[in-house]
């Protein structure tokens, strides 16, 4: 059985041999339509690439099909948003990974808070741009990852104030998993050293 390029070919063929033949362009157009179907799927599962393949084959063998252009502007639109996307992640990344050492400082747990503050915001427009990018579940999951390393070594420190800024900045955060167990454990952390913490665990 002959696949969809094969078929292609050979309506393609009997057009240059009979161009008036309204079978051989009713089965080219048909061609295409199975073409932009594909495309779509491969649109919808962000193979972007394989999405152009197809889409060449339809500007190739009918490019004033009506469904043409909308699906181009449609890829066109999909890959500016993974690549903008991708930008914020990679500018989130560093901020999560900018070295954090505790601190008596105001001034530099400020500036570390501020950092995963801004990280976070670059995770969220990312989100805003492109939903769907696989970039995005990892890229929470490091910043809560990071923001429970730098609580526990301001624990570690008995900065227990600066790792309850911490916290708050992180329980009102949208980000999967929480932080209820992080503030657990910070709240933990400060009664056995018989502090009270400055945030409550469920507070968010």
């Amino acid at each position: 059985m002959a696949d969809n390029g094969e078929l292609r070919a050979l309506y393609l063929r009997a057009l240059e041999l009979a161009p008036g033949s309204a079978a051989a362009a009713a089965g080219l157009w048909a061609t295409s339509d199975f073409e932009l179907l594909l495309a779509r799927g491969t649109l919808e599962r962000r193979a972007y690439a394989q999405t152009d393949e197809h889409l060449a084959a339809v500007r190739q063998a009918t490019p004033e099909h009506p469904e043409l252009e909308p699906l181009q502007n449609r890829l066109r639109d999909a890959q500016r948003a993974a690549e903008r996307a991708s930008q914020l992640l990679t500018e989130a990344s560093a901020k999560i990974e900018a070295p954090f050492t505790p601190s008596r400082s105001r001034r530099s747990n400020d500036a570390a808070r501020a950092q995963l503050r801004s990280a976070y915001v670059d995770i969220e427009a990312a989100r805003q741009v492109d939903a769907g990018h696989p970039g995005i579940p990892s890229a929470q999951r490091a910043l809560l990852t990071r923001y429970d390393a730098i609580v526990m070594a301001l624990i570690d420190a008995d900065r227990l104030k600066f790792a309850g800024e911490f916290v708050e900045d992180v329980s009102v955060m949208d980000l999967p998993g929480g932080s209820a167990d992080l503030q657990r454990r910070y709240a933990d952390a400060a009664s056995a050293r018989g502090r009270k913490p400055s945030v409550r665990p469920g507070s968010f």
